[in-house]
C-alpha cells in the first residue's frame, strides 16, 4: 500500500524547517516521501535532493518521466533533469549480466526516446540502444525459430517474456518495419505494389484488415497484438493512402522504365553480339511483347506507341524464323532477360517473408559473429 505523509510534514522539508522524527536521508530515499514532495511542490527540480538509492528505483525514476510526459509543455524547463535522472538509473543497471534482459531499463530507453524526438542529438543515443537491443532479440528469436518451426516471427515469445506495453509496442512497430520498410531491394511503394493488383485492396476502408491479414500469414500473435492495439498501425495507413492515390502513376511510370530497360537491353545484344540472328531488333521485340502478353505494360512506353501508330508497324513483320540455332539461341537470352523484368517481380506470399526476414536475422547473426 501507497504511504502517505503528512502534509505538515511535507511542507517542513520544502520549506527547510527542522524535522525532528524522521531521519533526513532515509525520507530522501524514501519513494513515496521523494514523490509527495514533488507533487506538492509542483516541482521536478526536487529530484536533485533525492538520495542516491532512490536514483536507483525504476518506480520513482518512471514516476518522474511520467510527469514531465504528462505535461510537457508545463515542465519543459526540466528537461535536463529528466535526462539526468534516466542516466543516473540507466547508469546504475551497466553491471547486470548481459545474459539477462532489464527490462525496465529497455523500458526506460524506448520512453526516452521519444521524449527526446525533437532533440536529435539526445535522442540518438536511445535510438542507438534501442535498434541494438532489437537487433539482439532478432538473433535470440533467430535461435527459438531453429527449435521450434511454429513461431512464425517470433514475437509470441515476446508476449511471454516483455510484460509491458510500452516494450511490445516498440518492438510491434519494429516488427512492422521490418517486414514493410527496410527491404533492401524494393522500398514500401514497391513492396506494396508487389501485394496487391488492385489499388481497392488498400483503400482507406480496407487499409486495416490488409495489414493484419497481411501479418496474419507471418505470425499470429503479432497479428492479433496489432488487432488489439490499432493506433500502432496510423504511420503505415497514411503511406497506404499515399500508394492508394498514386497507384496508376505508379504502374505507368513503372511499366515505362522497364519497357525502356529491355529495349535497351536488345538493342545492346545486338551491338555486342557478333553472330546476330535474321531477324531484326524490331521482330524481336514485337515477338516477344506477342509471346508474353506485354501490350499492356509498352503500351506506357512513348516511344512504343509512336511506333505502333507509325506507317512502319505491321503485326505480321514479328513471325520469326527459329529454325537456325542462332535464332533459338538469341531469343532465349532475350526471353529470359524478359521475365527477369517483367514476370519474376511476382507478389509475395507468408514463405516469401518469413524466409527473407530469416535472412535479415542470418546478417545479424554474422556481424554479432
Amino acid at each position: 500500500m501507497k504511504k502517505k505523509y503528512d502534509e505538515n510534514l511535507i511542507e517542513a522539508y520544502i520549506t527547510g524547517d527542522d524535522i525532528i522524527d524522521f531521519n533526513i536521508d532515509e525520507l530522501e530515499n524514501d519513494v513515496y516521501f521523494m514523490m509527495q514532495v514533488i507533487d506538492y511542490s509542483d516541482d521536478i527540480k526536487m529530484y536533485s535532493f533525492c538520495g542516491e538509492e532512490l536514483k536507483k528505483d525504476y518506480k520513482f525514476v518512471s514516476y518522474l518521466v511520467d510527469k514531465y510526459n504528462s505535461n510537457v509543455k508545463k515542465y519543459k524547463n526540466d528537461i535536463e533533469i529528466i535526462i539526468s535522472a534516466a542516466e543516473s538509473f540507466l547508469d546504475s543497471r551497466k553491471n547486470l549480466s548481459d545474459d539477462d534482459f532489464d527490462v525496465e531499463s529497455i523500458e526506460l530507453s524506448i520512453i526516452m526516446e521519444d521524449i527526446l524526438k525533437d532533440n536529435e542529438e539526445e535522442m540518438l543515443k536511445y535510438a542507438l540502444e534501442n535498434n541494438a537491443n532489437f537487433n539482439y532479440l532478432l538473433i535470440i528469436l533467430s535461435e527459438e525459430f531453429i527449435k521450434h518451426k511454429n513461431i512464425g516471427l517470433g514475437f509470441g515469445l515476446l508476449e511471454q517474456y516483455f510484460k509491458s506495453n510500452i516494450i511490445l509496442d516498440y518492438y510491434a512497430k519494429n516488427f512492422l518495419e521490418e517486414i514493410f520498410y527496410r527491404n533492401k531491394e524494393y522500398k514500401f511503394e514497391a513492396y506494396i505494389h508487389r501485394l496487391v493488383k488492385d489499388k481497392n485492396e488498400i483503400n482507406e476502408d480496407k487499409a486495416n484488415s490488409f495489414i493484419i491479414n497481411t501479418i496474419n500469414g507471418l505470425d499470429e500473435s503479432l497479428s492479433w497484438y496489432l488487432t488489439c492495439h490499432i493506433y500502432l498501425l496510423d504511420k503505415m495507413k497514411k503511406d497506404l493512402k499515399r500508394v492508394y492515390n498514386y497507384f496508376g502513376t505508379y504502374n505507368k511510370n513503372q511499366n515505362q522504365n522497364k519497357a525502356e530497360t529491355f529495349i535497351d537491353y536488345i538493342e545492346r545484344m545486338y551491338k555486342e553480339n557478333e553472330n546476330c540472328p535474321d531477324f531484326t531488333c524490331t521482330q524481336l521485340l514485337g515477338y516477344i511483347i506477342k509471346e508474353l502478353n506485354l501490350e499492356k505494360v509498352f503500351d506506357d512506353d512513348s516511344s512504343y506507341v509512336r511506333f505502333k501508330e507509325s506507317e512502319y508497324y505491321n503485326p505480321e513483320d514479328y513471325k520469326i524464323n527459329l529454325s537456325k540455332f542462332v535464332n533459338q539461341k538469341f531469343l532465349n537470352e532475350a526471353l529470359k532477360k524478359a521475365q527477369e523484368i517483367f514476370i519474376s517481380d511476382t507478389f509475395k506470399d507468408a514463405d516469401d517473408y518469413l524466409n527473407e526476414f530469416n535472412k535479415r536475422r542470418a546478417e545479424i547473426l554474422k556481424l554479432k559473429s
